[in-house]
């Protein structure tokens, strides 16, 4: 005789196992997770309903702290840009990951997705590979 739920219930497992090896569930996986383990639940025997409530509660807690990681990133996004803009015409170096050390006068910046770059005197400095701020502004001629 065989009992088909006990080859759902370890193909669940094995979907759960996969799922959590990275360490970090994403919503989309705990969904999927939910979703699969209702699916070969053994009917005789159902998830109780604090188990369950108890599990939609962790799902609205990991979508709350999303939103709140996302909003961070903004916030971070924002003052990285502030920060940039407050060094336009001052004498700045710094070590670029490409280019070695560098230093000059910043002429504009640059946003490239989350990444603000310095634009020195025609090369790109990544702002948080900046080593020195000078106070001195440099003299434009126009």
């Amino acid at each position: 005789m065989s009992v088909d739920g006990i080859d759902g219930i370890s193909a669940a497992g094995a979907t759960s196992a996969g799922l959590l090896r990275n360490d970090r569930v994403t919503g989309d996986e705990f969904l999927q997770l939910l979703v699969t383990q209702l699916t070969h639940q053994d009917p005789l025997e159902p998830l109780s309903s604090e188990d369950f409530m108890s599990q939609l509660a962790q799902f609205q807690s990991l979508e709350e702290l999303m939103d709140i990681n996302a909003r961070n990133d903004q916030i971070l996004a924002s003052q990285q840009l502030a920060a940039a803009s407050a060094l336009i015409g001052k004498h700045v170096s710094g070590i670029s990951g490409i280019l070695g050390y560098m230093e000059g006068y910043v002429d504009r910046i640059y946003v490239d997705g989350d990444v603000v770059y310095l634009d020195v005197e025609g090369l790109l400095l990544r702002v948080d590979e900046v080593l020195e701020v000078s106070g001195g502004d440099s003299i434009i001629e126009e």
